[in-house]
């Protein structure tokens, strides 16, 4: 969980991003207002999460709802171009790190942070992002074990490339309704052992939220509704075609839309599901050879999560960047240890003697390693809703 959630520094230096944002906003248009949203409110953010804000360009109204389709997608489209043109001369970000993505449904100013390196996507006009991020907030509060789920199987989807819609994947937004939803249902569907449940609460719902996901659900009929629990996909209709791709997940602020429709790699995401499971619950081999040789060499013994997550070798550099940006001290970085050591320099070579009449000047010469799980299929009861 530590390893997968931003440390303080880097959570510094996401506040200072946000700082500097306000700053450029407030001067150039003294009307609008910047409210973050998403991970990052949350407290959800891996390390290599976007920063998501949205620029409100009338100021903030507590009382105001605006839809993401709601609006004119033009004047949004020529704030994002006005509020671009600012970013750079006031050191935001470089120009070629600017995309301003104007075609889809939602305009989105995607960029990078030229000092702290951190991406920020910025949008417009728009309150259900900080809508959602009420209500997850709320469910996190009820159900404190999902924090640790979501974090885990946001790590587990990145290192598949599973995490993204635009590539099929299951966003941030969609995958905690999936965790939420299997919380409001937990008492309904799994009777844990009271002992288990109070030791290990947090690892024995990640394997049974793996279990919901792999075998207790049929998708293909059922969708998944955090206000009425789960439907028979046949009896809804959906705005924009939702509805009719493999996952199919209501949206709780605006129940017409399927916030799964995206997701079209799903059966792969399914079956990456599967194999964890497998996984986590086969019996672990006690090599006592292996794991001396580890503890004599400082090398921790691997974990059972180990098995299903492993580490991103980019979090440890944004660590330390994170670190030297926000002002603290920071031990040096080890110098990489050489597994094949390149064989010791020759000893220098002996000068040979001058020829006897030469000078006695001369020229000195020196010479210079994955398992794989077997994937066991759970025998217990599927949810599915017969037609009437």
């Amino acid at each position: 969980m530590e390893y997968s959630s931003l440390s303080h520094a880097e959570t510094r230096v996401r506040n200072v991003v946000l700082d500097h944002l306000r700053a450029i906003v407030g001067a150039a248009f003294p009307k609008a207002a910047v409210r973050v949203f998403g991970s990052f409110a949350t407290d959800l953010s891996l390390p290599t999460a976007d920063l998501d804000v949205v620029v409100l360009t009338e100021g903030l109204d507590e009382d105001a709802h605006f839809d993401y389709l709601a609006g004119d997608k033009a004047s949004k489209v020529t704030f994002m171009e006005q509020l671009a043109a600012h970013l750079v001369p006031a050191g935001f970000s470089k120009r070629t790190e600017i995309n301003q993505i104007t075609r889809a449904r939602v305009p989105i100013l995607k960029t990078i942070h030229q000092r702290t390196r951190v991406p920020v996507d910025i949008s417009f006009d728009t309150t259900n992002g900080p809508a959602h991020t009420d209500m997850v907030a709320t469910y996190l509060r009820t159900h404190p074990a999902s924090r640790t789920v979501i974090m885990v199987m946001k790590h587990f989807l990145a290192q598949r490339g599973l995490n993204e819609p635009f590539s099929g994947g299951i966003g941030g937004y969609t995958l905690t309704c999936l965790v939420m939803s299997f919380f409001e249902a937990y008492p309904f569907t799994y009777a844990p052992d009271p002992a288990l449940e109070e030791a290990f609460p947090d690892a024995l719902a990640l394997l049974d939220f793996l279990d919901f996901m792999a075998f207790k659900v049929n998708f293909q009929q059922v969708g998944i509704s955090l206000v009425e629990g789960f439907f028979k996909r046949s009896h809804r209709k959906f705005d924009m075609g939702g509805g009719a791709g493999p996952l199919c997940v209501e949206d709780p602020q605006r129940r017409s839309s399927d916030i799964g429709a995206g997701a079209f790699a799903f059966d792969r995401i399914k079956s990456a599901m599967i194999n964890a499971h497998s996984l986590l619950v086969r019996p672990a081999v006690h090599n006592t050879i292996v794991r001396d040789r580890l503890s004599a060499a400082g090398v921790p013994a691997p974990t059972v999560l180990s098995r299903v997550i492993f580490p991103d070798s980019r979090i440890p550099d944004m660590r330390l960047r994170a670190e030297l940006v926000s002002g603290r001290t920071v031990s040096p970085v080890p110098p990489p240890v050489d597994r094949w050591p390149s064989p010791p320099p020759a000893p220098p070579q002996a000068p040979a003697p001058p020829a006897f009449g030469e000078s006695g000047v001369f020229e000195l010469n020196l010479c210079d390693s994955d398992q794989d799980g077997d994937n066991n299929e759970d025998n217990g009861e599927v949810i599915d809703i017969d037609s009437d």
